[in-house]
């Protein structure tokens, strides 16, 4: 053919073409085109929360995590700790919620947990434990918990040597349910009443510290006013209607309030007598109740109906001086005084080592510094319990002893220390996955910011920290733009580098220069060579067919690391 030349022209078909889109660099990244990132920062660039809390506002969605939409979330923590404000508060029962949508993902919040970053409570959640020795012996019955992780920056404990209490308890056989003296409140407005505890049913000597009645039917919220119990000591066994005729000695006043609001103790009135009556054992124990005022309600409690003996006596007025004879007698309870502990020991953690020795009679109170102690114990200890968020526990026992019966005290437990919890595991599965259901994979572009409810109990501040989120950042196809048509070459001759074809793609991932260009149509092979040589050359061979000239069609494609691609438009070869 007589052409001398061979043109190639850029002949836009079917495919749209897109322009090159403007991808911004990747947070921690020096390129636009690394996809391999960690965000390690919350919403906004802070490194670090700090979110004081209070009573009245007690959660905070501030702290928020930045995450790309259609990014590849390999893993995801951060983490946690709480700290005193200004007022020396730690945060309890702190809880997280990622995303905000009422769905409780992570808590640092159990029985006996106590303050996050301060414990102030035993395993059971009280504040104060007392510990009954009726006998000599040892006691590791009260413990706390601390985190494994946790660095103790300071701990005390009080121990206070008291005398143990002992509990007689008499239930008659063949009891009765229901009996309203002396708490006949829709019947009486008034009581005198006397009743017998025998000694024979007590039989322990002793200061009395509590008497109970046994409360079968109560209701709600009864109140006698005016009211007042006398003890003595007597030698009858059975109750004359004169009241003064039933004491040996004068009764002892041991309780006395304007208004007495019994409560219902499992089944027992417990009436505090302070500690200052001395029951003999040689005698019966007589029991007097007055009371003037009250707001209309009966209380119901055990007895037995007993022939021969007269136990109980009752009039209608506190200020009478006779009443009437009853056949019952009363189920009853009685506290009594013990002994001091005896040359006493404790041993935090119960490995041996003593955090308290003495001699004598412990009747005094003790503060101890067992911050080395603590220590020590949570480096050798075990984990006792890992919860679902992979907060490790170490429960920490208290090993008490006396030579003699007696009773300890446990209070003010302080234990400052810093455990920062790592969030990861949560009640949804993992963090990762926590997020990955957050971000949504349309539309590509753009950032989800995912909130974090913080929500505590009490008041404290709460710290948020070392965020770290590696992903792959989305990696969205090469583009090409059009290719000039104004490229040409002469019949029979060959060109090695026709065309650059990295200066006309573009790429989120890689360099043009580095995506892998192939020629996907050649209308004219075995005609016409249209080949790609040095990586990003398109090149043309027009020496396969001397004197040739036509047309020939041509399209090429990239594709990047990340295995997506792309299709140029046809290039018309003439």
């Amino acid at each position: 053919m007589l052409k001398r030349a061979v043109y190639l022209l850029a002949a836009l078909l079917v495919l749209p073409v897109f322009l090159t889109p403007n991808y911004p660099a990747a947070p921690g990244s020096t390129r636009a085109e690394e996809k391999d990132i960690v965000i390690d920062h919350f919403y906004g660039g802070d490194k670090t929360k700090v979110l004081n809390l209070t009573r009245s506002h007690y959660y905070s969605t501030e702290a928020k995590l930045p995450i790309p939409n259609n990014s590849t979330i390999h893993n995801a923590t951060f983490q946690i700790t709480g700290l005193p404000n200004e007022l020396g508060e730690y945060p309890e029962w702190i809880k997280l919620d990622v995303g905000d949508d009422g769905s409780m993902d992570w808590m640092f919040r159990s029985r006996g947990y106590g303050n996050f970053g301060n414990q102030t409570v035993f395993s059971d959640d009280l504040s104060e434990k007392r510990v009954e020795l009726s006998s000599p012996g040892f006691s590791s019955d009260v413990k706390f918990l601390l985190p494994k992780n946790a660095t103790i920056d300071s701990a005390t404990l009080t121990v206070e040597g008291v005398r143990n209490i002992i509990t007689v308890t008499k239930r008659w056989s063949s009891s009765s349910w229901g009996i309203y003296y002396p708490f006949y409140g829709s019947y009486l407005s008034s009581v005198r009443f006397q009743t017998l505890f025998p000694r024979s049913a007590i039989n322990h000597e002793g200061y009395i510290d509590k008497i109970y009645f046994n409360a079968v039917n109560f209701p709600s919220n009864p109140r006698y006013s005016n009211f007042r119990v006398y003890l003595a000591n007597t030698s009858k066994s059975t109750l004359s209607s004169t009241f003064s005729n039933n004491y040996d000695d004068d009764p002892v006043l041991v309780y006395s309030v304007s208004n007495f609001f019994p409560t219902n103790q499992n089944g027992w009135i417990p009436i505090d007598v302070k500690d200052i009556f001395y029951f003999n054992n040689t005698k019966n124990l007589l029991v007097e109740i007055r009371w003037s005022g009250d707001n209309g309600q009966n209380i119901g409690l055990g007895y037995q109906y007993s022939y021969g003996s007269r136990y109980s006596v009752y009039a209608s007025s506190a200020s009478a001086s006779t009443g009437s004879t009853l056949y019952y007698r009363y189920n009853f309870k009685i506290d009594f005084l013990g002994d001091y502990p005896h040359n006493p020991t404790v041993d935090i953690g119960d490995d041996g080592e003593r955090e308290l020795a003495l001699s004598g009679k412990f009747n005094t109170t003790q503060v101890l510094d067992i911050k080395s102690t603590l220590t020590d114990l949570l480096q050798n200890l075990p984990v006792s319990k890992e919860d679902d968020y992979g907060n490790a526990m170490v429960e920490i026992p208290i090993n008490l002893t006396s030579t003699t019966q007696g009773a300890f005290i446990l209070k003010n437990l302080q234990v400052h220390y810093t455990y920062i919890a790592t969030v990861w595991k949560t009640d949804r599965g993992t963090l990762p996955g926590v997020l990955r259901s957050l971000v949504p994979v349309w539309p590509n572009e753009g950032t989800t910011i995912i909130p974090i409810n913080v929500t505590i109990g009490g008041a404290g501040k709460v710290w948020l920290g070392s965020v770290w989120i590696p992903l792959t950042l989305p990696n969205y196809p090469p583009s090409f733009t059009p290719i000039p048509s104004n490229f040409t070459l002469y019949e029979d001759t060959r060109v090695e580098r026709l065309i650059n074809l990295s200066l006309y793609t573009g790429d989120d991932l890689d360099p043009p220069t580095d995506l892998l260009y192939l020629l996907n149509y050649n209308s004219e092979a075995g005609k016409v060579g249209v080949f790609i040589t040095d990586r990003y050359y398109l090149g043309v061979d027009a020496t396969l067919t001397p004197n040739w000239n036509g047309v020939v069609r041509v399209k090429v494609s990239a594709t990047d690391s990340g295995g997506k691609y792309a299709f140029s438009n046809v290039f018309t070869i003439t």
